[in-house]
């Protein structure tokens, strides 16, 4: 018996709900009284849990002798006993709605083969709350899934629901879209149709409604739909496009994934968590953001009181049991693409601008506070600061954005930055606590920064250490050297910049080719180890090859646009007769760039 349950079963279930029976079956299918206690689902409005539950509901409608009763978790707990108690009379009588809860509430005491499924429940701990003339609902002995939005379920056991594997999103997004020729890996649609699946971070709702969308625009190619996705944004064109389905296309359950979100941010009882989650939402780029610098952005302070969590991580925490964020680890923020996409909404358009100019504010207020920003760089890195400020600059450049004195305030702390880069990245304060603002101090005389070598004199002066005072400079001052680099162990002899990417590959004599964020200066991984002397090296001007020629007369390349995101191995591809030399950029025999 199914009783209340208004969803038909969606005949793509099986790749949509992440498999119902790996999810849910160990944990009813055993006839055992400790698997009596309430299990809830949760995840992310969107990404399959009532999709499910409903496949649960009809494949084991038949193990449950007491019957599927399905309530509204959304609305009270009385209102979905009556409802239920209406199916379960299977006729039309006008009873009082009491007489319709009592006969649910008894029916559920006398059926402990019965499964109760409560969808979208708001707050789960209504379950442990006493009804007023019935008792606890969570003591009822009947078997009780719940779906919700929570995370921190206390008392219950949780089993979260993740955004689909790659092979099961796509098969979802071309099954729906009948393009099944796309799920071969030498097929024109199936680089488009994976690039479709990234920007949608595997969610179920997203692929079914994209892929119910394409199908019936025929017309369409998977590469004119993924760029539609980034250029007109991936929340409005899925919700433009669900909203436009006929019923036979629609997801079992649908609500407009904004609704949704919608419903899942007014969940939040915490102004500070909604204030990060705002920020984040301005952020460029997404996986991760940094927990870190949300809280520079927002003036939400990372220092706990004793015995008591930061205000940062308490907002991040409140964030993450709402599922507003994916994963919450150290210093990193894990967001779902849509998420991140709704975040940025929450900002209407006319206030976009003062709301970020005093994120930015907040930030160069921290980095001028010496204090705060040595310890920021002793806990994080110096590399870490800089993309901070530029991360900030890129707020003040979008049009309407503009500021020009917070402008000058970054830019100055970063051009100092910069150039104290290679200096500072072993900086070690329990060893030499005044190095930092030493420095700062040095570097901003030598630029003519003077508010900033005022407040690192400032600083230098109430350390109590021992500092050099800098009144004149002696050397040879380049205005166009942003920064020196280091991380070869042998002298650098070739360097290769990457097109449009403000990347760059270095190769030195210990063999090893690195990869360079020109931004900030930060190295990236080792790339690969030759083994002999890297004497030359180019960049193609399209396309993400480097070619790097050896000691020894080997020629490899590295291919960039094979993985999308990192150079791959590079395969020698020629040999020469002596070894490859070429001067392309310079270089210096200390192993910096």
């Amino acid at each position: 018996m199914l009783a209340n349950l208004h969803a038909a079963l969606n005949p793509d279930a099986a790749e949509s709900s992440a498999d119902a029976d790996a999810t849910l079956g160990p944990a009813f299918r055993v006839r055992s009284r400790a698997l009596v206690s309430p299990v809830g689902l949760t995840g992310l409005a969107g990404i399959g849990k009532t999709q499910i539950a409903v496949e649960y509901a009809y494949r084991y409608v038949d193990v449950y002798e007491g019957g599927v009763l399905w309530l509204d978790g959304a609305r009270p707990l009385e209102d979905g006993l009556a409802a239920v108690g209406r199916a379960l009379l299977h006729e039309s009588h006008d009873e009082p709605r009491s007489a319709l809860v009592r006969l649910t509430w008894d029916y559920l005491r006398q059926h402990p083969d019965a499964l109760v499924i409560l969808d979208n429940l708001t707050n789960p701990t209504v379950l442990k709350t006493p009804m007023d003339g019935y008792g606890v609902f969570a003591g009822l002995p009947c078997r009780m899934l719940f779906t919700t939005w929570q995370r921190d379920l206390g008392p219950f056991r949780a089993l979260e629901v993740a955004p689909l594997e790659e092979e099961s999103a796509l098969q979802l997004l071309l099954h729906r879209a009948e393009r099944p020729e796309g799920l071969g890996k030498d097929h024109r649609d199936h680089v488009a149709a994976k690039t479709i699946c990234q920007l949608l971070g595997g969610m179920p709702l997203a692929l079914e409604i994209s892929g119910s969308f394409l199908r019936a625009a025929g017309e369409v190619t998977l590469a004119d739909f993924a760029e539609r996705l980034r250029d007109e944004g991936r929340l409005p064109t899925v919700m433009e496009e669900g909203e436009a389905l006929p019923p036979i296309d629609q997801p079992v359950i649908h609500a407009g994934l904004k609704t949704a979100f919608d419903a899942q941010y007014k969940i939040l009882d915490d102004e500070t968590a909604k204030h990060l989650l705002r920020a984040a939402g301005q952020v460029p780029g997404m996986d991760p953001i940094l927990a870190d610098r949300l809280g520079l952005l927002t003036g939400v302070s990372n220092l706990r009181p004793q015995g008591h969590p930061s205000p940062l991580a308490s907002a991040l925490q409140c964030l993450y049991d709402a599922s507003l964020a994916r994963e919450y680890e150290g210093d990193c923020v894990w967001m779902h693409p849509l998420v991140h996409e709704f975040a940025a909404h929450l900002t209407l358009p006319d206030e976009r601008p003062d709301f970020c100019r005093r994120c930015v504010a907040n930030l160069a207020d921290a980095f001028e506070d010496l204090a705060r920003l040595e310890e920021q760089c002793a806990r994080r890195g110096i590399e870490r600061l800089q993309e901070d400020l530029l991360v900030g600059l890129s707020l003040l450049s979008v049009p309407g954005h503009e500021d020009a004195e917070l402008d000058r305030r970054l830019q100055s702390l970063l051009r100092v930055m910069s150039r104290e880069c290679n200096t500072l990245q072993s900086w070690r304060p329990e060893e030499q606590p005044a190095a930092l603002a030493q420095q700062l101090h040095y570097r901003a005389t030598c630029l003519r920064l003077h508010d900033l070598a005022a407040r690192a004199a400032a600083r230098l002066n109430g350390m109590g250490e021992p500092w050099l005072a800098l009144r004149w400079a002696a050397g040879r001052m380049l205005p166009a050297l942003e920064r020196t680099v280091a991380a070869h162990l042998g002298p650098v002899q070739a360097v290769a910049v990457l097109p449009g990417q403000w990347q760059a590959v270095s190769g030195a004599d210990d063999g090893k080719l690195k990869l360079w964020n020109l931004g900030t200066g930060m190295p990236g991984p080792s790339l690969g180890d030759i083994g002999r002397p890297v004497t030359a090296m180019v960049a193609a001007r399209q396309g993400g090859r480097v070619v790097a020629g050896d000691s020894a007369g080997a020629l490899r390349v590295w291919d960039r646009s094979a993985s999308g995101t990192d150079l791959m191995a590079g395969e020698q591809f020629g040999e020469l007769s002596t070894r490859v030399w070429s001067r392309l950029t310079q270089a210096s025999s200390s192993s910096t760039v």
